[in-house]
């Protein structure tokens, strides 16, 4: 996103942020699958084909403003369920 990561709507911020998470715990999870380009750069094709269904489920109805908190169990618990 051109304006930077962002919660508590559904833009392009909060899609940036959601395909970040999914990125790095895909990363820690030791996930070695599959990587297509994405906007300056690239990332797991699993990332990318789950991260909209993340942002409206974590991302888009946090609050703007304030501290939110997702912890790596609940994304963890997610991507196994996806």
């Amino acid at each position: 996103s051109p304006t930077g990561f962002e919660f508590g709507y559904g833009g392009s911020g909060p899609a940036d942020l959601a395909l970040n998470i999914l990125e790095h715990s895909l990363h820690r999870l030791g996930y070695t699958g599959e990587r297509e380009t994405c906007w300056r750069g690239d990332c797991f094709t699993h990332a990318f084909v789950m991260h909209q269904a993340f942002k409206w489920e974590f991302i888009a109805g946090a609050p703007a403003e304030g501290d939110v908190i997702i912890t790596h169990a609940a994304v963890d618990a997610w991507i196994k369920a996806y």
